[in-house]
């Protein structure tokens, strides 16, 4: 007889799983909480290549980023020092918010856009 403990079965750290994110629709500047496994060790969170700002670890399975100025829409990854974990679907980068972010950070002598 063989008795194996495998991954976080002794608490053991583990490769990040996502399971879901909230929400599929984001604004910059808005929160993204992510859901999975062997997230306490997280060093990363990135949609589409760029990491999320101000991330937090809640618990193994909950870690909560900011999105950062310049997002699009793509796949979250969850990264630590086991591996990288890819959702499977994509978050998508709402810019309804955009007046409300300008509104907020933007100051008078800002160029918002060059031509």
């Amino acid at each position: 007889m063989e008795l194996r403990f495998v991954g976080t079965e002794l608490g053991l750290p583990s490769a990040p799983t996502i399971t879901e994110f909230r929400p599929a629709v984001a604004a910059i500047g808005g929160g993204l909480l992510v859901r999975g496994r062997g997230l306490s060790t997280a060093t990363a969170i990135r949609i589409n290549g760029l990491a999320l700002d101000y991330l937090t670890v809640l618990s193994d399975t909950d870690i909560f980023g900011q999105i950062p100025w310049g997002a699009t829409t793509g796949p979250i990854e969850v990264i630590n020092p086991l591996g990288i974990a890819t959702s499977q679907s994509n978050c998508i980068i709402s810019f309804e918010n955009i007046y409300e972010f300008f509104r907020l950070f933007a100051q008078p002598e800002d160029i918002l856009f060059k031509l």
